[in-house]
């Protein structure tokens, strides 16, 4: 009978541990669970949105640096030359490019134009190479058309003056 009694306080004693410590702790548990994972998420959309703008930030002082140069000659030629670097090795055909002085009311050293038609895979991969860092140009406007068994691209940019 001892062994009984002793053996139901026990018993109670538990529940009363698990239902006056336990759960209340398990809850704050939870609480503090989210709020962690609420901070981790606010960091992490931090973090994303410093790397963006430190990226964008540092495509335009490249893009700025590649047209330092005082004379529109020397920019326009410098905006071929990324062109032409972008072409080579992509196998487009019907290709048109057109380079020309930028206006310097628009803090533009150099408005390019390029046209260009081949594959799907091929013409998106010219489209990168002529976005690709380091270029000093800055996209206006890229679109793809679907022509007769090729894809066209017509490719808009500039490339920024001195401010």
């Amino acid at each position: 009978m001892k062994a009984r009694l002793l053996a139901l306080a026990l018993l109670a004693a538990a529940a009363a541990v698990h239902v006056l410590v336990t759960m209340p702790a398990q809850r704050q548990a939870a609480i503090e669970q989210e709020e962690y994972h609420r901070i981790r998420d606010q960091r992490r959309q931090a973090q994303a949105r410093v790397s963006r703008e430190g990226r964008a930030e540092a495509l335009r002082r490249q893009a700025a640096a590649v047209f330092a140069a005082p004379a529109a000659e020397e920019s326009v030629r410098l905006a071929r030359r990324s062109l032409i670097g972008s072409l080579e090795g992509v196998p487009v055909s019907n290709v048109r490019m057109s380079v020309r002085p930028g206006m310097a009311r628009e803090q533009v050293a150099a408005a390019v134009k390029l046209d260009a038609e081949g594959e799907f895979e091929d013409v998106v991969r010219l489209s990168g190479h002529v976005a690709r860092a380091g270029s000093g140009l800055v996209l206006r406007s890229v679109s793809f058309a679907r022509r007769p068994s090729v894809v066209g691209l017509t490719v808009e940019a500039v490339g920024p003056g001195r401010s």
